[in-house]
């Protein structure tokens, strides 16, 4: 079964996040991939992040788990070192592997709904009360 790791980082009241545009569409994800033979999914997070988005986290615990296309897991994290835009993960080293771009941005938390971010149900449970 396929899984999937990410990270949630959110700093004053923004959430970073990967910009997509593919195939004509533009969409947003939280930074994380597949999980690795022999990798936790905690490592995986961590690793995702760096490659990414060019970021060392720390996570701060598990905030989401969700079933679609395999298992997807959702965990907080803070930014610890490196920089944003520096990702050097197979997106940006080998970019024909890849259809579309691959672009670390910050989105205001506010305007979350507002656009295409995936997923869904992510963005839900972020704004439950």
């Amino acid at each position: 079964m396929r899984i999937r790791s990410a990270v949630i980082i959110e700093e004053n009241d923004k959430i970073l996040l990967i910009k997509r545009v593919k195939e004509g569409q533009t969409y947003f994800v939280f930074p994380g991939g597949q999980v690795e033979q022999g990798e936790t999914l905690e490592q995986a997070a961590i690793r995702e992040a760096l490659e990414e988005v060019g970021v060392i986290v720390e996570l701060e615990g598990l905030f989401f788990e969700l079933s679609f296309n395999g298992q997807q897991v959702y965990y907080r994290a803070k930014i610890i070192g490196g920089k944003i835009g520096t990702g050097t993960g197979p997106e940006y080293s080998q970019p024909e592997l890849y259809s579309g771009t691959f672009e670390p941005v910050w989105l205001a938390k506010n305007e979350l709904t507002k656009h295409d971010v995936r997923p869904i149900e992510l963005i839900e449970k972020l704004f439950e009360r």
